[in-house]
């Protein structure tokens, strides 16, 4: 009998940690996909269906009037074998393909800093002549991956071990839904657009997902 009541026991506590697990994952991928449908499925189309890991963080930014929109999930600790086949999808699709080594990229929104990320006020331009850059004229623009440093309290560009892949970028107000107005840290041409992409760090085995409009 006492035997029976151990097996029952710690049958009752498996059932209550799968349970556990299950509700975290369902209330974790409702949350994503909550997020995923403010956006417009061309621009987000690149992200999963659901999500496929349990270590994960979704965010969602929809501030306007700092040009500050866009969809982001990072993903970690991932299988090798994971990364490889992600690797497989995006380099056949991608435009363009950089590192946090390069010396000159295109980073939207490139004047804020973790600081002034949810500050009301407008960020300060502090240096003008890295709005436009002539060596600009041949980039897609990225994100600057402050969500990501915020989330992982790190700073994302100390990091180079990171490929950026641009899937799609075009400049122009496409989206009504958001209404912004032209983005005084972003050259002529680009004042307003979108670009969307993945970027991977295979030694720390950690996949961005991001989709931004300004």
């Amino acid at each position: 009998m006492m035997k029976f009541n151990v097996f029952l026991i710690s049958l009752i506590i498996a059932f209550n940690v799968c349970s556990d697990k299950k509700t975290f994952n369902n209330v974790t991928n409702q949350r994503f996909l909550t997020f995923k449908s403010q956006f417009d499925s061309t621009l987000v189309n690149h992200f999963h269906n659901a999500l496929n890991s349990t270590d994960n963080l979704t965010v969602s930014n929809t501030n306007s009037e700092k040009n500050d929109v866009g969809l982001f999930l990072f993903e970690y600790n991932l299988s090798s074998n994971s990364i490889k086949d992600l690797e497989k999808k995006i380099i056949q699709k991608n435009k363009s393909v950089y590192t946090n080594k390069d010396l000159c990229l295109l980073v939207v929104n490139r004047f804020e800093t973790i600081r002034t990320k949810d500050s009301l006020e407008m960020v300060e331009i502090k240096d003008s002549s890295l709005i436009d850059k002539p060596c600009y004229k041949k980039l897609l623009p990225i994100l600057n991956f402050i969500d990501f440093s915020i989330a992982n309290n790190l700073d994302f560009w100390k990091d180079e071990n990171f490929q950026i892949y641009v899937l799609n970028a075009e400049s122009c107000n496409f989206y009504k839904k958001f209404d912004l107005e032209p983005n005084p840290q972003m050259p002529k041409g680009w004042e307003n657009g979108f670009s969307k992409g993945v970027a991977i760090n295979k030694t720390k085995k950690t996949v961005i997902y991001w989709s931004i409009i300004w």
